[in-house]
């Protein structure tokens, strides 16, 4: 058991409740199976769903707010001295992670709504503690600020395997790189472009090799959180809208050669395109789902600056594309072309490999076996090797 975060043992047989649920609904687990294996699966946390979930958020958050607001009239005195906001901020950070870890540890949380209310609770405090002792050291610079985000957000992240919290230090990675080109000034303004998609291309080679290593599903879906943000930020870095209005922004009007904005605007087509191929070359799901939802943003970047057309026929045309791309796919991968089907997929092999490492484990906490009856040895019929008769 760890002084901060989730206990591995239980995180894993979260999971495991998830996947096991899922295998009874597709009917390959009895509600009898279901009920054996996770009796004896070992000690999980308590599985909700998303609308619990996001109830208990709001609850949390509301009652937190009441009773540290109440705290406040109480202490008013106190707070009002000098550094009496720090030493507040401090107590309430402080409490808020006695109480997370209390719903960690004795009623067995895990993404339940209440544990993250409360972690960004905490962490929003420790931030307003630390604006208000370094507001002229870190904060009056945006580039100072940034770096001061990424390890306030990374240690968390890190500990409690927080998706929101992978994301958001990214983000401030993204934001220091941004902040010292700008800092720099001259041709590296030209090249916070190229600059973001090397940085982002980067970034998901690390986390997918991080993700295919993981040991704990927890982790691999925070690294697969920074696989996302990478893709996305890659593509908007050369979207011909995003790099003319940052360009008007920083008065860059007209910087880059003709060649380069022509480069941006194919970029802005062609890389959705590639991400469809490479998607369904690879079986690379996140791929194909950013890919079709990519041309969409594509199609606005290149409309934004040439009307070729209205809005209506553009969308008419649009969702002719769609239907007849839609319509050829399912034709041309109907016999499983590229290993590639229209065809539902029941068969589940992560889950059968699941539901078999669950029924090896259960099978061998089996200890209640009846051992009354023991072989007569060789008395008479007895077949055995003693030799009484």
């Amino acid at each position: 058991m760890k002084m901060l975060g989730y206990d591995k043992i239980r995180q894993a047989n979260y999971f495991h409740k998830i996947h096991l649920n899922e295998l009874k609904n597709e009917g390959l687990v009895s509600n009898e199976e279901h009920s054996v294996i996770e009796k004896n699966m070992g000690p999980a946390y308590n599985t909700t769903n998303i609308f619990v979930n996001i109830g208990l958020f709001i609850l949390t958050y509301v009652i937190v707010s009441s009773a540290l607001g109440f705290l406040g009239l109480l202490l008013s005195d106190v707070i009002s001295e000098q550094n009496g906001w720090v030493f507040s901020l401090i107590v309430a950070v402080g409490l808020l992670f006695f109480l997370q870890k209390v719903i960690i540890d004795d009623r067995k949380n895990f993404r339940s709504g209440i544990d993250d209310a409360l972690l960004y609770g905490g962490i929003g405090f420790l931030c307003l503690a630390f604006f208000i002792l370094f507001e002229t050291v870190f904060f009056n610079d945006p580039l100072k600020s940034c770096l001061f985000f990424i390890p306030l957000l990374g240690l968390p992240a890190k500990i409690y395997q927080d998706r929101l919290l992978y994301g958001l230090t990214l983000f401030s990675i993204y934001s220091v790189f941004f902040l010292l080109f700008h800092k720099l000034g001259g041709v590296f303004l030209l090249l916070i472009p190229f600059g973001l998609m090397l940085l982002s291309f980067i970034f998901y080679r690390f986390s997918t090799t991080k993700a295919s290593k993981v040991e704990f599903e927890a982790d691999q879906e925070c690294w697969e959180v920074i696989q996302w943000i990478s893709i996305i930020v890659f593509y908007l870095s050369g979207n011909i809208f995003v790099v003319t209005e940052l360009s008007t922004e920083l008065g860059l009007v007209d910087a880059f050669p003709k060649a380069i904005k022509l480069f941006f605007y194919g970029f802005t087509i062609v890389i959705p395109l590639l991400y469809i191929f490479h998607g369904l070359k690879n079986k690379k799901l996140i791929f194909l789902n950013l890919g079709l939802a990519l041309i969409a943003v594509g199609v606005f970047s290149i409309k934004y600056y040439h009307n070729l057309m209205s809005l209506e026929l553009a969308l008419l045309l649009g969702g002719i594309a769609l239907l007849a791309v839609a319509y050829s796919a399912m034709r041309y991968f109907k016999n499983g072309k590229w290993n590639i089907t229209t065809e539902p997929d029941n068969n589940l092999t992560d889950g059968l490999n699941l539901e078999s490492i669950v029924i090896d484990q259960t099978l061998s906490k089996v200890g209640d076996i009846d051992t009354k009856f023991k072989g007569e040895g060789g008395k008479f019929g007895g077949g055995g090797a003693s030799g009484a008769y």
